[in-house]
């Protein structure tokens, strides 16, 4: 075991090295896992979202089973993007 600096991930022999940035794919429709903070402002989670729009490095977004609910706008530090084989609904 290496105790002198960070552990390394190889990425040789695998598509790890080629593969695409997904912030870069991130389009209007994308489902995402959002942070939400109650009205005490205490974190509760992260909450499946749909982007409704990406601009000026912010997202507005949509709560994916409370389509009912405003719009909110939210920063990508606050924003986690799904594994793209994630279904939303089990059928």
């Amino acid at each position: 075991m290496n105790l002198t600096g960070p552990a390394r991930l190889s990425t040789a022999g695998s598509d790890l090295a080629s593969a695409p940035n997904p912030w870069d794919a991130l389009r209007v429709g994308a489902r995402v896992l959002a942070a939400y903070w109650n009205e005490k402002r205490e974190f509760e989670g992260f909450w499946l979202a749909t982007v409704k729009r990406i601009e000026n490095g912010e997202f507005t977004l949509e709560w994916f089973d409370a389509p009912e609910y405003p719009a909110f706008k939210s920063a990508p530090r606050n924003v986690g993007i799904v594994h793209p084989e994630f279904r939303v609904s089990s059928k």
